[in-house]
């Protein structure tokens, strides 16, 4: 996968705009709470950190940890 090679480069920007690519397609076709969707905005928040955006990254993390949580009782 590109984004990986490009991550593995350490050319985290060029990342970060492929693994956007791929989390916004997999968005539109399985839904937000998809686990690979997830997947990839945890990609996203990885290159955020890479980047120094931690602020950024926080958030999307958390946004994508969320949906994996089980509902309370």
């Amino acid at each position: 996968e590109v984004a990986v090679g490009l991550g593995w480069l350490g050319r985290w920007s060029a990342a970060l705009t492929e693994y956007s690519e791929v989390a916004a397609a997999r968005e539109r076709v399985l839904g937000a709470d998809h686990p690979d969707t997830l997947a990839s905005r945890d990609d996203e928040a990885h290159c955020l950190e890479q980047l120094g955006r931690g602020p950024q990254a926080a958030e999307l993390y958390r946004k994508a940890a969320q949906p994996r949580r089980p509902a309370p009782r």
